[in-house]
């Protein structure tokens, strides 16, 4: 296993160099997916919660309505919506 990579980080290394490789991996992720947040160019809803990493009162509804949906298909049980 080669130390200092996200794929090392992956398979359980804690060594500073690896933790450091799997930091820089998700801050380059995060500015690719964050851009269009701030500049509102993602639409609103489901996508833009868990795509865009929208948290507005839009996204975080939808996002939680879809889990509702989720569980409801999974467990055959109803779920009480939220007031």
């Amino acid at each position: 296993m080669t130390h200092g990579t996200q794929y090392a980080y992956r398979q359980g290394c804690r060594c500073p160099r690896c933790r450091k490789a799997s930091r820089e991996a998700r801050a380059r992720y995060r500015a690719g997916i964050r851009p269009g947040v701030e500049k509102g160019l993602q639409v609103h809803g489901k996508n833009g919660y868990s795509k865009h990493g929208c948290r507005c009162d839009i996204c975080t509804e939808a996002n939680r309505q879809s889990a509702r949906d989720h569980y409801h298909r999974k467990t055959g049980k109803q779920v009480k919506a939220r007031k």
